[in-house]
């Protein structure tokens, strides 16, 4: 058996259609065999022209019938991979039971998230190697000719730092 090795990117490329074809099959609005408004407007988007109140009412309305929908989360995790949510780009919709705005709040929130995911990682990264440069400097000490006493020292400040990096308090 044969076992591949997917990178990040290529691992996203694949999720996608995977998303899609989910949403296609069991979304409540594919089910819909008219998706427009009776002034011919798309039903997922503001109309040109439509007075705001009318816009929030059907938005409401969208929302909570999007809330009901098998698919939800594959939906809003789609819309998010394809930039819905940009306020940028004019567009004022509900999609995966969120507004426009609300998409662009989520998007923000999990970029943070990620963000400092990845920071997170790097500094953990930077420990691990404070650490194993602490012990490699113990272990050369621990020959007759090194210094004990400094790398241990090293090695306590190094494990400090980790810990206290992680919210652990001082070890019992």
């Amino acid at each position: 058996m044969t076992i591949m090795a997917v990178t990040a990117a290529q691992a996203q490329a694949m999720r996608r259609p995977a998303l899609q074809a989910a949403v296609d099959a069991h979304a409540r609005c594919a089910e819909e065999p008219d998706n427009t408004t009776d002034a011919g407007q798309y039903l997922w988007f503001r109309g040109d022209g439509e007075k705001l109140a009318a816009w929030h009412m059907r938005a409401a309305y969208l929302r909570r019938y999007c809330a009901g929908c098998p698919v939800l989360q594959q939906c809003r995790e789609l819309a998010l991979r394809e930039g819905d949510g940009d306020i940028n780009r004019g567009d004022d919709m509900v999609r995966a039971g969120l507004t426009t705005q609300e998409l662009g709040h989520l998007a923000r929130e999990q970029e943070a998230r990620l963000a400092k995911a990845a920071a997170a990682d790097r500094l953990a990264a930077e420990q691990r190697r404070t650490v194993n440069q602490a012990l490699a400097r113990l272990t050369h000490a621990l020959k007759p000719t090194g210094s004990v006493q400094g790398a241990r020292e090293e090695l306590a400040a190094a494990v400090a730092a980790r810990r206290a990096s992680n919210g652990w308090g001082r070890a019992a």
